[in-house]
């Protein structure tokens, strides 16, 4: 007869106590995470009003209103382009516009399709945040490369993103 010897009733209880409170600990955790990020994009809206291309430019200039309570940080936008030819392509703040304007040859640095630079309000003058109510404009840069002009003509749309939100704005289309 062989003597075998199981886990005593007693430890076996505290081990799946502990399981039970470290993944309880867990799921708690996680939805604290998951309501701060809900919170946080209750009242964050944008309308688009105008979405013009400029072929020669590489550019579309975006312009949109601050529908929301919350003030934006233009840093944390992000422009959504949906072409003709059913591509998507997204488009990211880039905050050296001097470094994009010198050496921007039909290739967007990191290797995007397409960049956001010079957040403007209504008056031309740079800025860093829109105020619920505000209008803010961009300057779409894409890579003619990657990017055909012809897809940006007809039947394309642009929409606006917001950092953890997502998109905060109808598709508007681009003229």
């Amino acid at each position: 007869m062989v003597n075998k010897r199981a886990v005593s009733p007693l430890i076996a209880t505290i081990l799946l106590i502990a399981l039970t409170v470290s993944i309880g600990a867990m799921i708690i955790s996680w939805g604290r995470q998951y309501v701060q990020q809900q919170t946080e994009c209750l009242d964050v809206s944008a309308t688009i009003v105008n979405a013009k291309l400029n072929i020669s430019g590489s550019t579309i200039t975006v312009g949109f209103l601050n529908k929301g309570n919350q003030i934006l940080d233009t840093t944390k936008v992000t422009a959504i382009l949906y072409t003709a030819d059913g591509d998507i392509y997204k488009c990211i703040y880039y905050d050296d516009d001097d470094d994009v304007t010198t050496n921007f040859k039909g290739e967007v640095p990191t290797k995007l399709a397409c960049i956001i630079v010079n957040p403007v309000n209504e008056t031309g003058g740079g800025i860093s945040s829109v105020k619920p109510g505000g209008y803010v404009e961009y300057a779409l840069r894409y890579d003619n490369a990657t990017i055909k002009s012809e897809d940006l003509q007809l039947n394309a749309y642009v929409q606006i993103a917001y950092s953890n939100c997502g998109e905060i704005s109808e598709k508007f289309p681009i003229s």
